[in-house]
């Protein structure tokens, strides 16, 4: 038995519609929140990228980062992949922790790095909690075993 079977199993048996499938529909909200303010403010997905050098690597990275926060925040949202999303969407936020907030250093004025860090946190719980009962992962999986 797989890691991910083991915890769907133990999953299922333990939940009902909880506070925590309306905590993934608000992080997949909240994920395409970002990606439209990402949209509007370039300057934000440059500090990611190498401002300096403007070519086709950071047009096409700008151009992931802001995509895979739309289209993850959607498919989180609906419960669509889940687990593979909040993998995709990880290593985003940690290069956005390490390299942008983490230099601007802690203090209360830094709010910025607590977002990051609790929608980090929410996604690594959902890369193993997954899409939930009401979600199009269980959707798809309920009409295959019929």
């Amino acid at each position: 038995m797989s890691v991910a079977t083991y915890f769907d199993e133990t999953v299922e048996k333990h939940r009902s519609f909880s506070v925590v499938e309306l905590l993934r529909f608000l992080l997949g909200v909240i994920l395409v929140i970002k990606g439209i303010n990402l949209i509007g403010h370039r300057t934000l997905v440059s500090a990611l990228v190498d401002p300096r050098s403007w070519n086709l690597t950071y047009f096409l990275m700008s151009q992931y980062i802001t995509g895979l926060f739309l289209i993850g925040g959607i498919l989180i949202a609906f419960g669509m992949i889940t687990r593979i999303v909040c993998l995709m969407e990880m290593p985003i936020l940690i290069a956005e922790i390490f390299f942008i907030h983490l230099p601007q250093g802690f203090s209360v004025w830094n709010a910025d790095l607590i977002y990051s860090i609790i929608i980090l946190a929410f996604l690594i719980f959902f890369s193993f909690y997954g899409g939930g009962i009401h979600s199009a992962d269980h959707y798809v999986r309920t009409r295959e075993d019929e």
